[in-house]
């Protein structure tokens, strides 16, 4: 699956490929949408648009790169999520000091934070250094059912898209009277 091949949420769809193609991909991204709204999803095929050579704005996927998101193990992909209620202010500070580091296989370190409404207020005041001094190439995506758990801080910093789960379904497969 592709960028484009996602259905609903249209315009948000249409700006991240508009931010690839111009060049002018953030180093944040906020998603936020209800639980029923599959924000890792779009969240990896933005990835894969980002990292693709060959896509022009979206992925091809079918090279390499698209192939290792697809299965989860592109080496300079990282994702961070919750262990137990919340992440944690040492999660954190493992991924500061990965992206620290240079990619392995592109120009690029992205980190998919999922969850990210249920950061520590620690762990988002960690976070917030390398938010505001990112290493060149960094690109954060924090996946989020309520942004309002983030501090102002945070998502001042993030480029916001909501999600709309309404607009993921598909209405004419609807029946009448349902």
């Amino acid at each position: 699956m592709s960028l484009k091949d996602i259905k609903g949420n249209r315009k948000v769809v249409e700006r991240m490929c508009r931010a690839i193609v111009n060049r002018s991909i953030s180093h944040a991204y906020l998603l936020e949408g209800e639980g029923s709204v599959d924000k890792l999803c779009l969240a990896e095929n933005f990835v894969k648009a980002i990292l693709c050579g060959q896509g022009g704005g979206d992925s091809c996927d079918c090279c390499i790169t698209c192939s290792k998101i697809t299965h989860g193990n592109h080496e300079d992909v990282i994702y961070l999520a919750a262990e137990g209620n919340s992440i944690r202010d040492e999660a954190v500070e493992e991924l500061q000091s990965r992206l620290k580091k240079k990619p392995y296989a592109g120009e690029r370190n992205i980190a998919i934070l999922q969850n990210a409404d249920t950061m520590t207020l620690r762990a988002q005041n960690r976070l917030l250094k390398t938010l505001e001094e990112p290493a060149p190439g960094t690109v954060l995506i924090l996946l989020s059912e309520n942004m309002e758990n983030l501090a102002q801080t945070i998502l001042s910093r993030c480029v916001i898209f909501k999600l709309n789960s309404l607009e993921s379904l598909d209405y004419k497969n609807v029946p009448d009277g349902a």
